[in-house]
C-alpha cells in the first residue's frame, strides 16, 4: 500500500515537473487565418508518456467574443512523461475573436488568441491599452496580410453596447508592396473618445458593393475612478445621475481584494458596496454581489478583463437599490466551460 502511494507521489511530482514545461510551448492553427466556413486544425503541447484524452468545448462569441478550451485527461502514465503535439480538430465557427486556452490536469494552462474572419483579410484583432480607461487615447490594431487603408472609425449604438465600426478603405490606391502568407502588416487606428461600459470593434471590408463584418471583438471601458478586484481580473464602474445634477462616475475604494464601495459626493458618504468572489469551485462561476444604500439612477458595469465580459446592473431613479447577488453571470472559471475539471488521472472531480 505503501509502494502504491510512493508511486503515485512520484508520478504526481513527474507530471508537474512536466505541466511546467508546458507554459513554454505553444498553439497553432492550420489554416493560420481560418475563415468562417473553415475547419480548424488545432495542435497543442501535451504529455507523451501518458494516454491523452482531448475534451474540447467551444463558446460561440457573444457579438465578438468566443472561447475555445481543451481540457485532457491522463491515464497509463510512465514515470518519465514528456513533450509531444497532439492534434484535434474543431469548426467551423463564428465569426469572431476566441481565446484559445489548453488546461492540464495540475493546474498548468496555454492560451493564444485566435481570429476567425469571414474572408481571412484579417489575422490579428486587439485594442491598446488593453484594459482602457474612460478618456484616456485608445487605439485598435489590426494585423493583415496584405496593406490596408481604413477611413475613419464611427461609432454605432447598438444592443446596449456601443460599436466602433472601421471601414477598410477599398478606394484608397494600393501601396506597392506585396502580400504576405503571415499577417505582417499592422495598422494602429486611434478611436474616438469612449466612455464607460462594453463596446465592440467591427473590421468592414468590400463584400460586392457593400461593406461587411470581417473581424469583430469586443471589450470593455472601465472608470478611472473604479475598482480592480481579485487580482486585477475584474473591473468595477458605476455610473449615476439625479436631478440636478448630470450624469457621472461614482468614485471607488478598495477595502479588499474582493471588496470595495463607492461614494457620489463625498468620500463620508458611502452609496454602493460590491464583492466579488472566486465560486469556480461550487458551481464554476465568478460571483457578483452589489447593494445599494441609495435610490437615484445607478448603473453598474462589471467587466471581466481577461474574456472580454461585461454584465450590467442597472437601477432606475426613485427606486431603492435591490440587492443583487448574481452567482451565475461570469461563466469564466479556468478548465472546460461549466463542466469538470480533470484529476490526474482523468476521473471527473
Amino acid at each position: 500500500m505503501r509502494s502504491r502511494g510512493l508511486s503515485a507521489g512520484i508520478l504526481a511530482a513527474a507530471l508537474l515537473l512536466a505541466e511546467e514545461r508546458l507554459c513554454s510551448q505553444t498553439i497553432s492553427f492550420s489554416p493560420v487565418n481560418p475563415t468562417v466556413d473553415q475547419s480548424i486544425e488545432i495542435t497543442f503541447p501535451a504529455l507523451a508518456a501518458c494516454a491523452v484524452i482531448p475534451i474540447v468545448q467551444f463558446r460561440p462569441p457573444a457579438a465578438g467574443n468566443g472561447r475555445i478550451e481543451l481540457a485532457f485527461s491522463y491515464s497509463q502514465c510512465g514515470l518519465e512523461p514528456f513533450l509531444r503535439h497532439i492534434t484535434t480538430q474543431i469548426g467551423p465557427l463564428p465569426l469572431g475573436t476566441y481565446r484559445v486556452t489548453a488546461y492540464y490536469a495540475l493546474g498548468a494552462s496555454v492560451s493564444v488568441p485566435l481570429v476567425v474572419s469571414r474572408t481571412g483579410t484579417v489575422g490579428g484583432l486587439a485594442i491598446q491599452p488593453a484594459r482602457p480607461l474612460a478618456g484616456e487615447p485608445v487605439a485598435a490594431v489590426i494585423d493583415s496580410f496584405c496593406p490596408l487603408a481604413f477611413k475613419p472609425p464611427r461609432l454605432v449604438a447598438e444592443g446596449g453596447r456601443t460599436v466602433v465600426e472601421i471601414e477598410h478603405d477599398a478606394d484608397a490606391p494600393p501601396p506597392p508592396v506585396a502580400c504576405t502568407s503571415e499577417p505582417s502588416f499592422r495598422h494602429r487606428v486611434s478611436l474616438p473618445p469612449l466612455q464607460v461600459g462594453p463596446h465592440q470593434v467591427r473590421v468592414l471590408t468590400r463584400a460586392g458593393s457593400a461593406p461587411a463584418a470581417e473581424a469583430e471583438l469586443v471589450f470593455g471601458v472601465s472608470s478611472p475612478h473604479g475598482l480592480s478586484l481579485l487580482g486585477d481580473r475584474f473591473t468595477v464602474s458605476a455610473q449615476w445621475s439625479a436631478p440636478g445634477f448630470p450624469s457621472a462616475a461614482a468614485r471607488g475604494v478598495q477595502l479588499t481584494e474582493d471588496s470595495g464601495y463607492f461614494y457620489f459626493l463625498g468620500p463620508s458618504n458611502v452609496e454602493l458596496v460590491v464583492k466579488l468572489l472566486d465560486g469556480c469551485a461550487v458551481n464554476r462561476r465568478y460571483w457578483a454581489f452589489l447593494a445599494g444604500l441609495t435610490n437615484v439612477k445607478l448603473t453598474v458595469y462589471v467587466y471581466d478583463t481577461l474574456h472580454g465580459q461585461t454584465e450590467v446592473y442597472t437601477s432606475p431613479a426613485g427606486v431603492p437599490f435591490a440587492p443583487v447577488q448574481d452567482t451565475a453571470g461570469f461563466a469564466t472559471c479556468p478548465g472546460l466551460l461549466g463542466g469538470p475539471r480533470s484529476s490526474l488521472l482523468g476521473e471527473a472531480e
